[in-house]
């Protein structure tokens, strides 16, 4: 899946740098690494894992300037004062939650 990130990315005009490819393939690990843990401790799938999981990464990687807010969603969140950090990680966390209900998980 990160390959395909990749080449959504490119054919929106991003160049081509393995450090895309890197920070793509990279994040999905990650979130697949903090999400099966949470899943393994309370013996439940559940989408709050992949929220709490996207939220996370979300967070991380936009106050370290690894990842930007998709969907042109920043002058929206400095409009109602929301730091730009939080609101990074509500748009994560949604997708990952969103993709996880598609999945058929349960809360």
């Amino acid at each position: 899946m990160g390959g395909v990130f990749t080449v959504l990315n490119v054919v929106q005009g991003a160049p081509l740098t393995p450090q895309l490819a890197a920070v793509n393939v990279g994040f999905l690990y990650a979130y697949s690494a903090l999400q099966c843990p949470m899943e393994a401790l309370t013996g439940r799938r559940s989408w709050a894992h992949n929220l709490i999981a996207g939220g996370t990464l979300g967070y991380v990687a936009f106050e370290r300037g690894i990842a930007g807010i998709p969907f042109n969603l920043e002058s929206t969140f400095l409009m109602r004062r929301v730091p730009l950090s939080l609101g990074a990680a509500m748009v994560y966390g949604g997708m990952g939650a969103t993709l996880a209900i598609f999945q058929g998980k349960p809360l």
